[in-house]
């Protein structure tokens, strides 16, 4: 595990665009309505997560779990005996393909039944080869192009899904209207679209697109915040830029208005949250 964090902290320092995250702390962190919008890997190489489900679940050092799209959870991440440290890699709805496609027979393990309810993750335990892999694709992406992501992505549902986790196949939901509308948001935060530019990009009228939105139990405006939110979130979660320029890369033009908007979403704000990445000194 330790080649694992090395590679990925030497990465995460540069400035360059990858496909996966590092999340750090030094200090508890308690966050509620963090948004799951697309099928995530969580491996905990230092630490444990715990995430709050009916029933919650807690990935632990070594742990690895992947989370269904469509879910908003609470979510604590704890230093233990050392700081807390997860790998993370976001897939799109389309890495799933090969799994679903059909195969030679024996090529993959049978999947649960289509009636059964979807899972909402599979989680396990980092084993040597998945841990090879990971180690793979964190090192092969300094020199790979971002066109060539999705088929490494591939690689590590398909490994998942022969090596005991034939769930993996039936994580990824098809997206939902409000999905489909934060993807759009989330893509470039700073701007915000309205509802009629919108509407024209999914190929719909407005007052469909505000109609099955409500049908939903959402809004455009809720979306848009959450959107804004949880690129600060992730903002504040991989680097050390000043507050206000978060706050402007995401769309806001007053730092006060971020903090409270920040606050009522996550129960903390973005200092406190900050403080939770920062030893404390002399």
């Amino acid at each position: 595990m330790h080649t694992l964090i090395h590679a990925c902290q030497t990465l995460a320092s540069q400035d360059r665009a990858l496909p996966f995250a590092l999340y750090s702390a030094v200090h508890a962190q308690h966050l509620r309505n963090v948004t799951i919008a697309k099928p995530l890997l969580v491996v905990v190489l230092s630490g444990s997560k715990a995430l709050g489900y009916a029933e919650p679940l807690t990935c632990r050092t070594g742990d690895f779990a992947l989370l269904a799209n469509n879910a908003t959870l609470s979510v604590r991440n704890l230093p233990e005996a050392g700081d807390y440290l997860a790998l993370l890699i976001e897939f799109e709805y389309a890495d799933f393909a090969p799994l679903t496609a059909n195969h030679p027979s024996g090529a993959l393990p049978s999947v649960p039944s289509q009636s059964s309810p979807a899972p909402r993750y599979v989680h396990g335990t980092v084993e040597p080869l998945l841990h090879t892999a990971l180690l793979q694709f964190v090192q092969w992406s300094a020199c790979a192009p971002a066109a060539l992501w999705p088929l490494r992505r591939q690689e590590l549902l398909q490994l998942l899904a022969v090596s005991g986790y034939p769930a993996v196949s039936q994580l990824c939901l098809p997206p939902s209207l409000s999905q489909r509308v934060y993807a759009v948001l989330g893509a470039e935060p700073r701007q915000t679209p309205d509802a009629a530019t919108l509407a024209a990009q999914l190929a719909m009228s407005e007052a469909t697109l505000r109609r099955r939105l409500s049908a939903e139990g959402t809004n455009l405006q809720t979306l848009k915040d959450s959107a804004k939110l949880s690129r600060a979130l992730h903002l504040l979660q991989t680097g050390f830029a000043p507050i206000g320029q978060i706050a402007e890369q995401c769309g806001y033009h007053s730092q006060s208005r971020f903090t409270e908007k920040f606050k009522q979403h996550f129960g903390l704000t973005p200092t406190a949250l900050r403080r939770t990445r920062l030893r404390e000194t002399g």
